[in-house]
């Protein structure tokens, strides 16, 4: 209980609020941001821990750390910064290094290590979901809700932004239900009912699986896939540009710790010709964390699991 807690309080949980889920900063506060989603994760993992008497404040704590590392504007601060590096960088490797080396002035969250590991290991992206069974099942519980979370409620909120229209949605999304809660439970019975027979937590396979993975897959060719980040991709570049070249901070680390709301402000400072300055930035909330952190020495891509092995 003391981890999910404890995330709850962190600086990270909180910028989570502003950074998006899949669109930037809705202004129609029916539609989610990372926090909304990362709340859903909880709400998912919980249900189904429960019901399979699992770990469930394991699961709970996992769930509201899992996005702690995303970058602002979503995976395409990921993108953006790998490119620009040659290295690659992933918000949830960055999550467990925020926990262990940036929060608290760099003291770190002080969480178990069944947490760490578990957020590290909760994402799949677009690839199958397959299982490494010799890990807790709490971490699976995590990364199957996640999925699930995302994957209806993204059709919401495409709906809402007039991105897809609910009238023209394939059958195979229609036939898990007619709105977000039904399916959501229709494939949290299929995944309980699969894992009670097998005896350990899967989702892979039956008529309620196949349908989801199609719409996951609808979802990523017609939404995630369409989405036009140009204007965004070039505030972050410039963003890195600042911190690399007129401050002593790792620009990584400074944009990494950023939210949609600082990067439009930069956007906007841009456009206008007046330039940035250390002054326009100093009360952005990633000019309270640097200069606690900015002599300290930790890998920014690879977490330090080592010693709960």
């Amino acid at each position: 209980k003391a981890d999910a807690i404890t995330i709850k309080q962190s600086k990270a949980y909180r910028r989570l609020r502003h950074k998006t889920q899949v669109f930037c900063l809705p202004e129609n506060s029916h539609i989610r941001t990372r926090r909304d989603h990362t709340e859903e994760v909880e709400n998912i993992s919980v249900i189904i821990s429960e019901t399979l008497g699992l770990n469930t404040s394991l699961c709970r704590a996992i769930a509201v750390g899992h996005d702690i590392g995303h970058t602002p504007y979503g995976h395409l601060g990921e993108e953006v910064l790998s490119e620009l590096t040659g290295k690659e960088f992933k918000h949830y490797n960055f999550g467990t290094i925020i926990a262990q080396e940036i929060e608290r002035k760099g003291g770190g969250l002080n969480s178990s290590y069944e947490t760490l590991e578990g957020i590290t290991l909760h994402s799949r992206g677009k690839e199958k979901l397959d299982l490494d069974i010799s890990k807790p099942n709490e971490y699976h519980v995590v990364m199957y809700a996640d999925k699930i979370a995302y994957t209806f409620a993204d059709i919401n909120d495409s709906i809402r932004m007039g991105k897809l229209d609910k009238s023209k949605l394939p059958s195979f999304i229609k036939e898990l239900g007619d709105y977000q809660r039904l399916r959501d439970n229709k494939c949290m019975e299929a995944l309980i009912k699969e894992s009670l027979e097998k005896g350990y937590v899967s989702f892979s396979e039956g008529i309620e699986f196949e349908m989801f993975n199609e719409t996951k897959d609808f979802m990523y060719k017609q939404v995630y896939g369409k989405m036009d980040w140009d204007l965004n991709k070039l505030v972050l570049m410039k963003a890195y540009d600042f911190f690399k070249n007129e401050t002593e901070y790792n620009p990584v680390l400074a944009v990494a710790l950023m939210t949609d709301l600082d990067l439009n402000k930069i956007g906007m400072q841009i456009s206008s010709t007046l330039g940035l300055t250390k002054e326009f930035i100093k009360d952005f909330g990633v000019s309270e964390i640097l200069p606690h952190i900015k002599d300290k020495e930790f890998d920014l891509y690879v977490p330090n699991l080592d010693w709960g092995k």
